[in-house]
C-alpha cells in the first residue's frame, strides 16, 4: 500500500507538495464535505465520521482501477488514517470511515488528504479538501402561533 512507506503526515504532506496536481488525470470531489465548506456536527452523536468522495478522469482519460489512502487532519494537526477507498470512477461515490466518533470532534479547520498511485499510471495523484466543522449540541426550536384554523407549530 502506498502509505506504508510514509512515516506520518509530514512525509505525506511532502509527497503531496512534490506531486503536481496538474499532471494528474484523476480528480476527487467531495459529496458531503466539499472544499472550503462549513458543516455542523452534532456533538451528541456517537456515529463515526464518514466522508463521501467521487472520482473522475480529466483530459479524456480515467482514474485507474486502484485504491486510495485517506487521512483526516484535525485542527491540532493530528492525523487519523481512515478506510481506503476505490478510485475507479465507474464505482460511483466512495465512502471512507474515519475511526473517530462525532462526539469526540472539536470545532475547527479540517483537511482530508487522498493519496493514490493511480494504478499503473505514471502519475500518482493527491487530493486535498479543507473544510470547517462546527461541532455542538443540536437544538430544535418549536414556534407556535394561533391562526383562524387553530394552533400552527413549526419546528426549526
Amino acid at each position: 500500500m502506498l502509505l506504508q512507506s510514509f512515516s506520518g503526515l509530514a512525509a505525506a504532506a511532502a509527497w503531496f507538495a512534490s506531486t503536481a496536481l496538474a499532471q494528474s488525470t484523476c480528480q476527487s470531489y467531495g459529496i458531503d464535505y466539499q472544499n472550503r465548506g462549513v458543516y455542523f456536527i452534532n456533538s451528541a452523536s456517537n456515529d463515526t465520521l464518514t466522508i463521501v468522495s467521487e472520482f473522475e478522469g480529466a483530459f479524456d482519460s480515467r482514474c485507474q482501477n486502484d485504491t486510495a489512502s485517506v487521512i483526516l487532519v484535525d485542527p491540532n494537526g493530528d492525523d487519523t488514517y481512515c478506510s481506503n477507498i476505490s478510485i475507479n470512477p465507474g464505482d460511483g461515490p466512495q465512502t471512507t470511515t474515519c475511526p473517530v466518533f462525532k462526539s469526540n470532534l472539536s470545532s475547527g479547520n479540517y483537511s482530508l488528504l487522498i493519496l493514490s498511485n493511480n494504478g499503473n499510471d505514471p502519475n500518482p495523484f493527491t487530493s486535498q479538501r479543507m473544510f470547517y466543522l462546527d461541532v455542538g449540541q443540536q437544538v430544535t426550536t418549536t414556534v407556535c402561533r394561533k391562526t383562524r384554523q387553530g394552533m400552527m407549530c413549526e419546528h426549526h
